[in-house]
């Protein structure tokens, strides 16, 4: 949702309805799912940026569009902004959908994103909580294509960051991280992670916001992928770094 400026004073009443809602600008919650729908008086000049906010149980894919005057210019690199619902602490899912694109020109839009082909992947991302294991676990799933005349539809995107938003604190802020496992779940062999690749946040509002950087993960087709975090007692303070030199502030 982007609440736009309406005139010179900047002035807006911005209606939001019976939903979680994000700040996309720092990750903080400006409501949850259990508040009613709610007017929020808003000063936006004409010369600011405008507030745009991520419903809860949404996955946002962004790219750097610095430099892209016309949709040729954008190349097949994502980050994805996943905002998760007020639901449950435990356990908890975001869905959104990915292009996989890396040539924007009409006629290759055309090619495989039309005539029974489709270009949209289906995402998801689950947080579960257990006593000494957190997991995020990210799934893509590509529609069968229904037409080969134009060879694949697939073409491999890059996702170099995940960043997850959550509407309060989670078990990630008070305990210490020693140790840290990724694996694709389709073929059941680990994958590489480097320390401080995952950054535990809170925001100006007091939720927690994770953020994975993966290295260009590779996306053309269907893909299960864990990220395990093995826990223990809880950190001495909320800005320290865990064992294994993962930074949590």
């Amino acid at each position: 949702m982007v609440i736009p400026a309406m005139d010179e004073a900047g002035n807006v009443n911005a209606y939001f309805p019976q939903e979680t809602w994000f700040n996309l600008t720092d990750g903080s919650v400006l409501q949850t799912s259990d508040q009613p729908a709610t007017i929020y008086p808003m000063n936006i000049p004409l010369n600011a940026s405008l507030p745009t906010f991520l419903r809860g149980g949404e996955i946002l894919p962004l790219q750097d569009v610095r430099g892209v005057f016309r949709a040729e210019d954008l190349d097949n690199r994502f980050r994805l902004v996943v905002a998760m619902p007020s639901k449950d602490n435990i356990s908890m899912t975001a869905k959104g959908r990915l292009l996989l694109l890396k040539d924007y020109s009409i006629s290759n839009v055309q090619r495989k994103c039309t005539l029974g082909n489709s270009c949209k992947a289906e995402i998801s991302v689950k947080y579960t909580e257990e006593d000494e294991r957190i997991r995020l676990e990210f799934i893509v799933t590509v529609p069968t294509q229904s037409n080969n005349s134009f060879g694949s539809n697939r073409e491999t995107v890059l996702i170099d960051e995940i960043k997850i938003l959550f509407t309060n604190s989670t078990a990630l802020i008070t305990r210490r991280i020693e140790g840290i496992e990724m694996k694709d779940l389709i073929s059941n062999k680990p994958m590489a992670i480097a320390n401080n690749h995952i950054s535990i946040k809170q925001t100006p509002k007091g939720n927690t916001a994770i953020t994975l950087a993966l290295n260009n993960l590779e996306v053309s087709g269907d893909a299960r992928i864990s990220i395990d975090m093995y826990t223990s007692s809880a950190i001495d303070s909320p800005n320290s770094r865990n064992k294994e030199g993962f930074l949590v502030e």
